[in-house]
């Protein structure tokens, strides 16, 4: 097993929509920040193990972890930052968007991106100083190739 960190994130969908969380951080220039939901991955965990623990840990009605574990999303692994990253895709109806619930040790909460927004690179761009840095790098990865519009189109 390597031992470079490796990262297990959500890339989720509520109506047309996306949902981040506001990162909460004592780093500069990480908080309030927006990023995807997830995390570091354990030792012991697989991808999928690690994206579950993290959503128990960020969001904590359960909401997200339940569906995802009953869903089992199909994720890309690209590479940023010389790390492993896992990118599971689910959607979730607005209705359960209202009802999640963050952790205020994790996020400030969570925000909904127009779909606009994340499908075009050069909007993504105008926006990037809403996102942090890492979360930049991971849509940078996403959009080349067109595997974020494919992703994109399996949630519709």
């Amino acid at each position: 097993m390597s031992s470079s960190k490796r990262i297990s994130k959500l890339l989720l969908k509520a109506g047309s929509r996306f949902v981040f969380s506001y990162k909460n951080s004592r780093r500069p220039g990480l908080d309030g920040r927006l990023e995807l939901i997830g995390g570091n991955i354990e030792q012991y965990e697989s991808p999928f193990e690690g994206l579950i623990r993290e959503l128990q840990e960020e969001e904590t009605s359960g909401i997200l972890s339940n569906k995802a574990d009953e869903l089992r999303p199909a994720s890309v692994q690209i590479s940023v930052n010389k790390q492993e990253h896992f990118i599971y895709f689910m959607s979730i109806l607005e209705e359960e968007f209202k009802s999640l619930r963050h952790s205020p040790e994790e996020s400030y909460g969570f925000a909904l991106i127009d779909e606009a927004v994340i499908l075009d690179n050069d909007e993504f761009c105008r926006n990037s100083k809403k996102f942090t840095l890492k979360t930049t790098k991971i849509f940078d990865e996403l959009h080349s190739g067109g595997r974020l519009e494919r992703i994109i189109g399996s949630l519709s």
